[in-house]
Order: C-alpha cells, then sequence, then structure tokens
C-alpha cells in the first residue's frame, strides 16, 4: 500500500483494519512463539532489510511502499483482503513528489503511488526528466498467483500475471516495486502522470502474448499458484544480463515454485530477452 495524503500517520490505517504494532496501539499486537508479529513493513534498499513499523503515530511517508498482512482479526491474523469500504482523510498530496530509490544492494526499491488518483507508468517513462538510471519495469504483488507480477513498459506484451494488459495504469494506494540499474537513481512523481483511467490493482485484462515471446510457469494440482517467466527472442540481444531484462525477485510465498531463466552471466530473471536468430541457445 502507499498514502495518498500528506498529513497522515500509521493510525489512520490501524483504524480501518486490523494491524499488530505494540501493545499501546488501538489492536495491540500479536505475540507467537518467534516474539511479537508486526503486520506493517517497509524497505530499505541501501541495507536490503525490512523495517517493522511499531510506533502507533509513524507518520506515512509520501511515494514510499509498504507491505501489509492483513487479518481477519486481531487475534488470529489470518489472511484477508482489503475491502473498498476502508477510509482515510487528510490533506491529498498534489504537485511534483520524489521518491527515495538507491542503488547500494540489488537495486530493488519499494515505492508507491502518492496521489489520490491513479498514475501511468508510459507517462511517467515517457518524462525523461523525471526518471534516471530506472528499467523500464515495475513489480507488484499479484494475490492471484501468490507471486510478484511485471509491467514490462518496454514490451508490454511481455507482461505478467494480471498486469498483462494493465496499460500500466498503478491505482491510488497501491505500492509497487521498480529496479535500479546504477548509482544515483531518481523519481519523480508528478501530476502530469496522472491517469483518468480508474481501475483497481491488479484488474485482468486479456490481450495477446507478445509475438516471437514464451511464458513459461510450473504449478501442480495441489499447488495452482505458479511464477511466471517470459523469454522473448528478438533480433541482436545479447545473452548476458541488459536492462531490458527484467530481473528476478522471489515471491514472499515460501510454497510458490519457479523456474526461472539464467542469462549467460549468471542473472536469474524474469524477463529475458534473447537473439531470435540463432539456431541453439541455453537457457
Amino acid at each position: 500500500l502507499s498514502s495518498p495524503l500528506t498529513d497522515s500517520d500509521i493510525s489512520d490505517w490501524d483504524n480501518e483494519i486490523f494491524l499488530s504494532m505494540d501493545p499501546s496501539c488501538p489492536d495491540g499486537e500479536v505475540v507467537g512463539g518467534d516474539g511479537p508479529f508486526r503486520s506493517v513493513y517497509y524497505f530499505t534498499e541501501n541495507t536490503a532489510t525490512w523495517n517493522a513499523v511499531t510506533n502507533c503515530t509513524e507518520p506515512l511517508v509520501s511515494a514510499r511502499g509498504y507491505e501489509i498482512w492483513l487479518g481477519t482479526d486481531i487475534a488470529n491474523i489470518s489472511a484477508t483482503t482489503l475491502t473498498t469500504g476502508a477510509q482515510v482523510g487528510g490533506t491529498p498530496a498534489k504537485g511534483s513528489i520524489a521518491a527515495t530509490v538507491t542503488r547500494v544492494v540489488d537495486g530493488w526499491n519499494l515505492v508507491g503511488n502518492p496521489y489520490p488518483a491513479a498514475f501511468s507508468w508510459p507517462l511517467l517513462r515517457a518524462d525523461v526528466a523525471s526518471w534516471s538510471n530506472l528499467d523500464n519495469l515495475f513489480q507488484i504483488y499479484d494475490q492471484t498467483i501468490s507471486d510478484y507480477a511485471v509491467y514490462d513498459g518496454a514490451t508490454p506484451g511481455n507482461s505478467t500475471g494480471q498486469l498483462l494488459g494493465s496499460g500500466g495504469i498503478v491505482s491510488s494506494t497501491q505500492g509497487f516495486w521498480v529496479h535500479s540499474t546504477s548509482g544515483s537513481p531518481t523519481l519523480t512523481f508528478k501530476e502530469t502522470h496522472k491517469s483518468a483511467t480508474t481501475t483497481r490493482p491488479l484488474v485482468k485484462l486479456m490481450m495477446p502474448f507478445e509475438d516471437n515471446s514464451m511464458h513459461i510457469l510450473i504449478h501442480t494440482d495441489m499447488m495452482k499458484n505458479a511464477s511466471e517467466s517470459v523469454i522473448n527472442f528478438m533480433d541482436g540481444e545479447s545473452a548476458a544480463y541488459k536492462d531490458i531484462d527484467a530481473p528476478y525477485m522471489q515471491s514472499k510465498d515460501k510454497k510458490t515454485p519457479s523456474i526461472t531463466p539464467l542469462s549467460e552471466d549468471g542473472k536469474k530473471l524474469r524477463i529475458y530477452k534473447l537473439d531470435g536468430n540463432k539456431s541453439t541457445m541455453t537457457i
């Protein structure tokens, strides 16, 4: 999730959904055999660490993404789905808003749509002054496959999961992952990137796969969720990892099976673009 407000804190979410953070918070905390359970985390790329939110009044940072475990009640914290009835109030964010993105460890940054409106990834990418040193892709956790779906901005037909056919529209309050390619990346959201399209996060819109592409996934009758990978055959592309490939990010659901292409230089990939003129190749 992300906050579309400039003066909101975690208590706004705690008033709407069950969250385990601290005994002093409205919902308290759940303590198990491994200690206190935390519902809300954000990710810091430069140390590759997940940071638990435990302060009931911690401000929600604009353009930061948060991962939240939703529960049906505070006693069980069993998984549930966030409904459209949840409400927050405050001052809507507007104007240009910079997200914090770094490239120290592996370049994956969890950011969020800072506006009370959807925005278009293609519009953001077309505004070259609004970003630097970022791959033309983003990933969102897709609950229908218990894995990350990827939107490929360079070749949208290569997108996976429910992001296939989404047009790169990111809904309000949606957190998502971006990948930086080198040091000192930047990402700034602007009013001109907003989209008139209104859609819930991860709405499925069917469209044909990209020509000369192969979508690969593995699942069993007992495990319907699966990690999807794409191999796209193009003219003259190197077998080594390059910026137009999509690096692999492991699902947080450890039961999700995956089969991932491996680049010539040993990089696990979600989308792998290869030279289609070769008669044989190893992937």
